[in-house]
């Protein structure tokens, strides 16, 4: 399963062994193929969007050649997958999330003035940061949002370009929310047929393992949620 699905670390991983072997990435990658992935650059996942109470990822092109490029060329040397992360849970109000999905019956967000309008900012820096994530990295996969679909269908409801980004990170339907949380892959479907969303070719949609903690999954089950989570992607057109 880890082979076929090209499992990689994430930047929020931790490797939970003792004894942890020396030089574990490289163990991980040479044994199993998990290569370390999704990264942060500066000034994306939720830097401050200066003058504004916004958070996401900010676009000033000097500070883009400043600092974001070497950075990335730092992460060439470093062995990373080129795989580069724009938004990470950059979601300006929670209730966004915490109501009954449309996709079930449940009623379309009421969106007050206040919140579409820094939605609107967070959009275009967002916009603006990918496009030259993709230049300046054409080869490396940039994965535009990890977050709940509610969140990600506010950026492509304002024509989030599907050129400037790879991957979309679903954060839903993992972690210890089962089996309450409402499918994030029937959520995506949805959205890209009733909504005529352009995604990329082939929706490519990163997965989480479940969290391991007292009062939640054990170890065995953890796995199994996870492998299930997989083979809900496969089924759904998804990679």
């Amino acid at each position: 399963m880890i082979r076929a699905a090209g499992v990689g670390l994430t930047e929020g991983s931790r490797i939970d062994s003792s004894p942890r072997p020396p030089n574990v990435f490289q163990y991980l990658k040479d044994k199993y193929k998990i290569t370390l992935n999704v990264q942060f650059s500066p000034y994306s996942k939720g830097a401050k969007i200066p003058d504004v109470d916004v958070r996401g990822a900010y676009y000033d092109p000097e500070l883009f050649a400043k600092e974001v490029i070497p950075w990335l060329e730092q992460a060439a040397k470093k062995g990373y997958e080129p795989s580069y992360m724009v938004l990470h849970e950059s979601r300006i109000n929670p209730a966004l999330l915490r109501r009954f999905s449309e996709y079930f019956g449940g009623a379309p967000y009421d969106m007050p003035a206040d919140e579409k309008a820094k939605y609107d900012i967070q959009f275009k820096n967002a916009v603006a940061f990918a496009e030259a994530l993709k230049k300046a990295a054409p080869d490396a996969k940039i994965v535009a949002f990890n977050d709940y679909p509610s969140f990600i269908e506010e950026h492509f409801k304002r024509g989030f370009p599907a050129e400037v980004f790879d991957v979309i990170g679903i954060e839903q339907a993992n972690f210890h929310r089962q089996p309450e949380c409402q499918p994030s892959w029937y959520c995506m479907l949805r959205m890209r047929t009733q909504r005529s969303i352009r995604l990329p070719n082939l929706p490519e949609l990163t997965v989480y393992s479940f969290r391991r903690s007292r009062g939640k999954f054990s170890l065995h089950r953890a796995c199994m949620a996870t492998n299930m989570q997989y083979q809900l992607g496969w089924h759904s057109g998804c990679r």
